[in-house]
């Protein structure tokens, strides 16, 4: 089941950015990073990187790969990976400040170990679910800017079901 998911989150993405690519060469693509805190499931801090395909006016294609890593402090050695395909609306407020309003699939895996006394333990899981979230971005000129906001994940699994993130970071166009 999770190799059929995967496929279907590949093809998605695939879809997406070529479908853009070749309908619409003159629209800007945009790469963005950002670094935050995950409060919930999964505490830690993140990182995202990720690209938007400007698909019509104000709609863009996104997809999005996150590291989440383990807490600080923690006896378990812990991470995850996101990879999100997200449907993205941009209004613009005034001149520099523009409102997005997110959601999408996500595809999480999951890693656990623990070394306690010579013995180790380890588990992973890859879990598939939903998000969605907004934020602001502010235009520093043309071509890049800083951006901020949160995002509430649900994800389909027994123990680690939700996941709640702020975060901030910066966007270019290409």
């Amino acid at each position: 089941m999770k190799k059929i998911v995967l496929a279907f989150f590949v093809l998605c993405l695939i879809g997406t950015f070529g479908y853009a690519a070749k309908k619409d060469v003159g629209k800007p693509m945009i790469v963005f990073g950002d670094i935050g805190l995950s409060v919930s499931d999964f505490k830690g801090l993140f990182l995202d990187a990720g690209i938007q395909k400007k698909l019509k006016d104000k709609i863009f294609g996104e997809f999005l790969l996150e590291y989440y890593f383990a807490p600080n402090g923690s006896a378990v050695d812990s991470y995850a990976l996101g990879f999100n395909l997200n449907g993205v609306y941009k209004h613009e407020l005034k001149d520099a400040i523009t409102l997005f309003g997110k959601a999408g699939i996500s595809l999480i895996y999951s890693h656990a170990s623990v070394n306690v006394m010579g013995f180790s333990a380890s588990a992973s899981d890859t879990n598939f679910g939903l998000n969605a979230g907004g934020g602001l971005e502010y235009a520093l000129n043309e071509k890049m800017g800083l951006r901020g906001g949160v995002t509430l994940k649900l994800a389909f699994a027994d123990k680690t079901g939700t996941w709640f993130k702020f975060y901030g970071g910066f966007y270019k166009y290409l």
